[in-house]
């Protein structure tokens, strides 16, 4: 499944917050007692881990705090394009 929301021109960090928080949003009713994010942005991923960043200004990393919030165990990771793509051509 690809992404194809039209967000105008951001930069890849907000094209990222903006993909999880929509499947985020999407499986909120689920009530899934966990879930792996993975990402290829390490700022992405650290910025979601910073708890400082709770009551952050910036709307799309509160959001998704917010979402979060509601699953009971959640891991997030960073991985590399790279290996991603070795592991795809393997598939």
């Amino acid at each position: 499944m690809g992404y194809n929301k039209f967000l105008g021109q951001y930069s890849i960090f907000d094209v990222e917050l903006w993909a999880i928080l929509d499947e985020m949003s999407l499986i909120q009713d689920k009530q899934f007692e966990g879930i792996m994010i993975q990402a290829y942005s390490l700022a992405l991923v650290k910025a979601i881990h910073d708890s400082s960043l709770i009551d952050s200004n910036f709307t799309l990393i509160r959001r998704n705090h917010q979402l979060l919030a509601n699953v009971r165990d959640w891991i997030m990771q960073h991985i590399h394009r790279e290996l991603d793509e070795i592991a795809d051509c393997m598939a």
